[in-house]
Formats: structure tokens, C-alpha cells, sequence
């Protein structure tokens, strides 16, 4: 992860992330408004990744939940051309670390079936997979539901 930092996520940050949102997801991403709340709502638990020009190549976002005790991983980004460098993993270790002083227990995610990269991250991260869960961003985009409970360390 040669030259990256990571970093709580600001309101400075937001146009970059939505541009790399955009650039990831296309018609799908996250809107800057969106992206706003998002901030307002995770605080620390919202973080960027930049390369040495202190461009945004990468975020995370864990939003606790009115489940007590728990949280969900509602983004992970990575830019096309800075995947297989670690930054992911790097990512989701540095919010778990902060959810767990943040007293959340699980944290739990979706993942598309297709996405295998993902998959393997997040299992070689802990999580586990709970259920799959049809049509859960409406026809035909199936999500598997992720978990892990905070107090599992893994590397």
C-alpha cells in the first residue's frame, strides 16, 4: 500500500469519492447528497484512502445500526487501478478496529454472487456468509448477507 493514506473521511472529500463512486458503479452510485449523510451519520467509522497526490482511490463505510451492539459495511470502494494493492484490506481492518471502540459487536455486510473478489476479502477478513437474499435491490439483484462478529481476530 506504497504511498497511501488513510484518513477519516471530510466534507473536502465528498467530490472525490462520489467521482470514484461514479467511476466504480456507474448509473448505480452513491449520490453526493447520499455520500453527505453518510458522513454525517458515520463520523469516524467513514474513511478514505488517497494516493500520494492526495487523490481519493479508495473508502469505506461502516453506519451502525439501531440494532445495538451492531453495524453494517455499507461500502467498500476500491478505483479499478489500485485493486490487488491491499488498500481493501487495509480498509476493513482499519473500521473494524474503530467499530470495535466504537462497542459494536458484529458488522455485517451484502456482497453480489458474482463478486468473487469481494467474497474472497471478506472471507479471508472473518465474515461469514449468513444467507443469500433474492431480490434484494429489487429484480433480479441478489445479495449475500455477511457477518462477523469483533471479537474473531483474523489477519
Amino acid at each position: 500500500m506504497c504511498m497511501h493514506t488513510l484518513s477519516q473521511a471530510l466534507k473536502f472529500d465528498l467530490e472525490g469519492i462520489q467521482q470514484l463512486d461514479a467511476e466504480v458503479y456507474g448509473e448505480d452510485a452513491y449520490s453526493y447528497m447520499i455520500l453527505r449523510q453518510f458522513l454525517d451519520v458515520a463520523g469516524e467509522l467513514f474513511l478514505v484512502c488517497k494516493d500520494g497526490r492526495g487523490h481519493v482511490v479508495a473508502y469505506g463505510i461502516i453506519v451502525p445500526s439501531v440494532s445495538q451492539g451492531s453495524g453494517w459495511l455499507l461500502s467498500l470502494v476500491v478505483g479499478l487501478s489500485h485493486r490487488r494493492k491491499g488498500i481493501g484490506t487495509a480498509l476493513v481492518n482499519q473500521l473494524l478496529d474503530k467499530a470495535t471502540l466504537s462497542s459494536l459487536e458484529k458488522i455485517y455486510l451484502t456482497v453480489a454472487p458474482g463478486n468473487h473478489s469481494a467474497l474472497s476479502l471478506y472471507g479471508r477478513l472473518g465474515f461469514a456468509t449468513m444467507e443469500v437474499e433474492h431480490h434484494y435491490f429489487g429484480p433480479n439483484k441478489d445479495r449475500i448477507i455477511m457477518c462477523r462478529s469483533l471479537g474473531v481476530q483474523t489477519g
